[in-house]
């Protein structure tokens, strides 16, 4: 019995195999005979037709295939396939070309058009954002009897483009991948993307190599899960990017990039670019509203290798400082913390470290719709020698210190403000030529170091005009020096101001033996072309205090003519002169000095433009210091006022060598009354024999002024 079943099994078995051997037979023998129709078919306007419309309706596009060939079995080259997208849908363009696809027969049983894989030589793809308010309803037309039978969904395996170009949109403008190599893949209804090679042409990048590239697009948003870039030509700029980019009702942006030795020109807006150059290390996020409008971003940039130039406001500077220097700055490094706004960015801590310039801390904003910017900022180590007119800046050492603050317009410096301190640290201003060469005819001497023990001024801009508020310099050679001072869009400097404390004794030259002491100030407005002090005008007061004069050459010829050695020292008080100048020439239209009981001084001089020396002053002198000129105070000594007689002087000659005729007219005076120019004559023998005989007091043992209180 069980032999009969096992039998029957075995004979079953081999009947099946039989059944199944003939089926499979009979389908090859049918399909052998049906693949002609079937690739007849396939090739046809019809089918291309058919194929153009079902694929253009599952893409929403309008498109269109080029000619299909059926090269083997159910594979499929196609010469292209162009098409333009539809309205308010989110492919703006698809163009392959030599495009090989198979196609899967049995997955009709499954109601989906199935294709295999695809590979396309060459493909160029261009996006765009959605607008569901501009799309256009299907037209069904009329349905085919067969349309029952015909898949409702369609599949795609594996696209392959080894030579991809994509446009894409970003904040208004576009961005390119070129010449990429791109594999997708079919996730639902929507692709996944798999990118490498290629080129990127980014609106805020410079063009990268793409090393990396993966994205995930759906209906409603792109995901750029990972994207890797790194410069070409050997740039070093290298960028990692995660993003997420709204594609309907929500168009918002949520992205972190990571960027290396990135170029910053590339970011900054037009107008501000070429102003400044360098590499950014740093963690950016870009964030928007719904609306992918309103922008909300921020970060941590380092900056280096950086250039700032061709900005309009270092343009004034260098020009009010009359240093071409200063339309240009090198950094070293440049940290920030960053926020931007909508339109707004905003530096909320700024670290700046310029060589041999300055270091920097702070915050700074700009609005580039506005096209506005702010900075406040507090300003160390700047060395004066980098900041200080040409002229001069190499005859100076020290460095500044400042706090300053900024706005207005990086494009016209008509529409900047600016306010700040400046402090200046160990400043030495060595060989002071030009002061030399203005005071020396004065019989001034110029220290050769004038070190500032203390300096300071606050200064403010506005629409091209300069201004000092306040400042004040103190040495231990010139005194003090407080003074306002502007520039105006000319180019010309206007100074007022006052400097006192001047210990004059240091500052004149000394005859032998002979010396002056006192307290100088001098007050007035001076107003010139730039820093060109000899050729501007101006006008003040010169005051001087608790002077005393010793040991000069009329003081010894006083005391012998006079028998009187209190002559040789005289103290005066006060001394007032005012002054006025111009181009180089010098007017003293009223001169006050005066020593009570002795001598005075009043009057008018005037120096030209070669030092010539003319003008009238009025010499004044007590009437006991008058006995030796008979009718001195009728004829020559005619006005008395305070207390002495006065006479007057005219003057000739020039600074150094000054001339006068009040030997002329006591001369005149003394030929009418010969017996006291006998006198006299006596007396110039007695002065000759003191000389001869070294019996005259010697300039070393003539009293010392009286010492002055200290400042």
């Amino acid at each position: 019995m069980q032999m009969t079943v096992k039998r029957w099994i075995w004979r079953g078995l081999l009947g099946l195999a039989a059944l199944i051997v003939l089926l499979v037979s009979g389908l090859y023998i049918a399909y052998l005979v049906a693949y002609g129709d079937l690739k007849n078919w396939a090739e046809s306007e019809s089918f291309r037709a058919m194929l153009s419309h079902q694929v253009s309706r599952a893409l929403k596009v309008h498109g269109e295939f080029g000619e299909i060939t059926l090269v083997e079995d159910l594979t499929a080259e196609v010469t292209s396939f162009e098409s333009v997208g539809r309205a308010g849908e989110a492919i703006g363009s698809m163009n392959a070309y030599e495009v090989r696809g198979t196609f899967n027969p049995w997955a009709i049983f499954w109601s989906v058009w199935e294709i295999e894989r695809v590979d396309i030589a060459r493909g160029e793809f261009k996006l765009r954002l959605p607008d569901d308010t501009l799309k256009e309803p299907l037209s069904q037309g009329k349905k085919p009897w067969y349309n029952f039978l015909m898949p409702r969904r369609f599949y795609c395996g594996e696209i392959v483009c080894p030579d991809a170009d994509v446009v894409f949109p970003f904040q208004g403008t576009e961005g390119r991948l070129s010449d990429l190599h791109l594999t997708a893949t079919m996730v639902g209804q929507d692709f996944k993307y798999d990118c490498r090679d290629g080129l990127l042409e980014f609106p805020y990048f410079p063009k990268m190599h793409v090393d990396e590239l993966k994205m995930f697009i759906t209906r409603d948003k792109a995901d750029i899960e990972k994207a890797r870039l790194r410069g070409v030509d050997g740039d070093p700029a290298t960028a990692e990017i995660e993003a997420r980019i709204g594609m309907r009702e929500d168009k918002s942006i949520r992205a972190k990039v990571k960027t290396g030795q990135m170029p910053v020109a590339k970011i900054l807006p037009p107008e501000l670019q070429g102003k400044l150059s360098g590499r950014i290390n740093g963690d950016v996020f870009w964030n928007t509203d719904e609306t992918g409008k309103k922008i909300h971003a921020g970060g941590q940039i380092q900056l280096k290798e950086s250039i700032m130039q061709r900005w309009s406001w270092l343009d004034e500077l260098a020009r009010v400082h009359g240093n071409e220097e200063l339309r240009s700055f090198e950094f070293d490094e440049v940290f920030c913390d960053f926020e931007i706004k909508d339109s707004r960015f905003e530096a909320k801590q700024i670290r700046v470290e310029a060589p041999d310039s300055f270091s920097l801390e702070g915050l700074a904003a700009y609005d580039w719709v506005r096209k506005v910017g702010m900075m406040k900022v507090d300003v160390k180590e700047m060395p004066l020698s980098k900041w200080l007119p040409a002229e001069v800046k190499a005859r100076v050492e020290g460095h500044a210190n400042a706090k300053l603050e900024w706005e207005g317009s990086v494009e016209d410096a008509a529409h900047m403000k600016a306010r700040g301190e400046i402090d200046l640290v160990g400043a030495v201003f060595n060989n002071p030529v030009r002061f030399e060469a203005l005071l020396a005819p004065y019989g001034i001497e110029v220290p050769d170091v004038l070190d500032l023990q203390n300096a300071e001024f606050d200064f403010t801009y506005n629409q091209g005009a300069f201004e000092i508020q306040q400042a004040s310099f103190e040495t231990a050679d010139i005194g003090r020096l407080n003074f306002q001072a502007s520039w105006d869009g000319e180019d010309r400097l206007t100074m007022n101001g006052v400097v006192d404390q001047i210990d004059l004794h240091r500052w004149m030259h000394e005859e032998a033996g002979s010396d002056i002491h006192g307290i100088l100030s001098v007050t007035g407005s001076w107003s010139c072309p730039q820093w060109n002090f000899e050729k501007g005008s101006g006008a003040g007061t010169l005051n001087l205090t608790g002077a005393c004069f010793r040991g000069w050459g009329i003081q010894r010829t006083l005391v012998r003519f006079l028998e009187d050695e209190s002559w040789l020292t005289i103290d005066v008080e006060p001394v007032t002169i005012h002054w006025q100048a111009k181009d180089g020439q010098f007017e003293f239209p009223a001169i006050e000095i005066f020593s009570p009981g002795k001598i005075g001084v009043r009057g008018a001089l005037k120096q030209g433009s070669n030092n010539e020396l003319s003008g009238e002053i009025w010499l004044g002198m007590h009437q006991k210091n008058l006995t030796w000129l008979p009718g001195a105070t009728d004829r020559v000594f005619i006005k008395k006022e305070d207390g002495l007689h006065w006479m007057k002087v005219t003057m000739s000659g020039t600074i150094a060598a000054p001339e006068h005729d009040l030997d002329d007219q006591i001369s005149k005076q003394l030929l009418r009354h010969p017996f006291a120019l006998i006198g006299l004559g006596f007396r110039g023998v007695s002065w000759w024999a003191g000389d001869v005989l070294g019996t005259y007091k010697s300039p070393e043992a003539l009293p010392l002024c009286k010492p002055r209180p200290e400042p």
